[in-house]
């Protein structure tokens, strides 16, 4: 996506922050704010942010939702396998995917410590921007729950961390809200 808005003649500087959830969360969640940056007419530009959802995710939702083509799924899709729990020290953790591929490589991890497991997982699926709010609503529902940043995301982190050291997402780390 990057070496795409690179491209364009208004993104030439377009850069990579690396950044929590939570807030990035709190980014997309705001109202508009100055950029600094005046446009053709000489007024200022707002910055507006918004989550871009992986379309290879979107493909996932899609047809474990079974939406027909006319009703794709919307927003940026996670992924929770029902009976999928991970200990933390003495807690008991319902990890929350952005991506199938974690949640599935998560469930054939526990499926060889518990071979009585169905080899597929009964797949729950939810938009980000609305599952988190129901999260802050009512967060004795979800105290168990915690995100698990996409294995992509945690390689392209490391790789970043060796050309500039403060860039850091701990692997299996896992966010509450």
């Amino acid at each position: 996506m990057l070496k795409s808005m690179q491209k364009t003649h208004q993104a030439l500087e377009a850069r990579i922050y690396i950044m929590g959830l939570d807030k990035a969360y709190r980014m997309v969640t705001s109202n508009a704010s100055p950029s600094g940056i005046q446009g053709n007419l000489g007024q200022e530009l707002k910055m507006i942010f918004r989550f871009y959802p992986d379309q290879k995710q979107i493909k996932h939702a899609n047809t474990l939702k079974n939406f027909n083509p006319i009703e794709s799924f919307k927003g940026v899709p996670v992924f929770i396998a029902d009976g999928l729990t991970i200990r933390k020290g003495k807690e008991e953790i319902v990890p929350v995917f952005l991506t199938k591929e974690d949640l599935e490589k998560s469930w054939s991890t526990m499926c060889k410590h518990n071979p009585d497991q169905p080899l597929k997982p009964k797949i729950l699926i939810s938009s980000l921007l609305e599952l988190i709010p129901k999260m802050e609503k009512n967060p004795e529902d979800y105290v168990s729950f915690g995100f698990f940043p996409p294995s992509d995301s945690v390689e392209f982190v490391k790789r970043e961390n060796q050309n500039n050291p403060s860039a850091r997402i701990m692997t299996g780390v896992f966010q509450k809200i």
